[in-house]
C-alpha cells in the first residue's frame, strides 16, 4: 500500500495542547491502517515561536523523530534540546512538549501507539 503525499490530509492546530501559535499537522497514514495499535502517524511542522504544550500520555506512548530543525523540549519536566535525527520517547504515564526557539521551521514525525 502506498499513500501519496498529495493524498494526505492536513490540519492546522491552534495552541496545540496549550502551546503557542499554530502547528501544521499532516496525517501521513490514516488511523484505520494502524489496525487498532495506535492513533497517529503524523508529520508536524513547528514554525518559529510555536510549540506543542507539555502534555501527558496515559495508555499510550508517543515517539517524536526530528526530521529537520531544532526544538527546545520538555521530557517528563526536564529541559532538553532536540536536533535533526534525535528521537524523544514519551512512555505511558510520562509527559512531553516542544517549542521552536529558532528562526527556522522544524519538522517532526509523531507516532502514537497504544500500550
Amino acid at each position: 500500500m502506498i499513500v501519496r503525499k498529495e493524498e494526505m490530509e492536513h490540519e492546522v492546530r491552534h495552541e496545540m495542547r496549550g502551546g503557542d501559535g499554530d502547528i501544521l499537522m499532516t496525517f501521513a497514514l490514516p488511523v484505520k491502517y494502524l489496525e487498532g495499535k495506535g492513533r497517529g502517524f503524523n508529520l508536524m511542522r513547528v514554525n518559529p515561536g510555536c510549540s506543542v504544550g507539555e502534555h501527558p500520555h496515559e495508555g499510550e506512548m508517543e515517539i517524536y523523530y526530528v526530521i529537520s530543525g531544532e526544538l527546545a523540549g520538555k521530557d517528563n519536566g526536564e529541559d532538553v534540546v532536540l536536533r535533526a535525527g534525535d528521537v524523544m520517547l514519551c512512555q505511558n504515564g510520562g509527559s512531553h512538549g516542544v517549542k521552536n526557539l529558532t528562526d527556522e521551521p522544524a519538522d517532526v514525525l509523531a507516532v502514537i501507539l497504544y500500550v
